[in-house]
């Protein structure tokens, strides 16, 4: 898992830097946290997220966004008393985004999330992602603030979905 997030962090940055042409403003790395909630899922209680991404600007309506996602959901009590140990998820993305007016924009991406579940251990899934994009402009960093809605599709068509709202920053090149 560690080495999985290693080496997805050195290909963020290598994606970010290569897509880069000479003029400003072309490319973002960020950092951000949240908070999620699973939704329809009684084997986890809402917790924590946060993550890294990069930003590249392919046209100017138009940006690719890969992104990492740890999602930390909080442990579940049963009806009899019992505490349920919570799954825990990393997601890799990648996403593009439609800005419209420069600031507001929708986004939705593909990619797999490793789903970490106490009884079953931990495997990877297919992914997608959709949601609306903010981002306000303080000079070269920028506030970005992005209510999303993750699907992970396992086992027999079943999915787990995880709505959240995360907050950042990203220092624009």
């Amino acid at each position: 898992m560690k080495r999985n997030s290693l080496i997805a962090c050195v290909l963020l940055l290598s994606v970010a830097f290569a897509a880069s042409p000479a003029s400003a403003e072309r490319f973002a790395i960020g950092a951000y946290g949240g908070y999620q909630w699973p939704i329809a899922q009684d084997d986890a209680d809402p917790g924590g997220m946060f993550g890294i991404k990069g930003k590249i600007k392919l046209a100017p309506a138009i940006d690719l966004e890969p992104n990492i996602n740890w999602i930390k959901n909080g442990d579940t009590t049963t009806d009899g008393g019992a505490t349920l140990k919570a799954p825990e998820v990393m997601s890799y993305q990648l996403n593009g985004i439609l800005n419209f007016g420069g600031t507001f924009g929708l986004t939705a991406g593909l990619g797999w999330a490793s789903l970490d579940v106490p009884t079953t251990g931990s495997e990877n899934h297919f992914a997608w992602n959709f949601g609306l994009a903010l981002e306000i402009p303080l000079q070269r960093v920028a506030i970005d603030i992005s209510p999303r809605v993750l699907v992970i599709h396992h086992a027999d068509g079943a999915t787990r979905k995880h709505g959240y709202i995360q907050a950042g920053l990203n220092y624009w090149f």
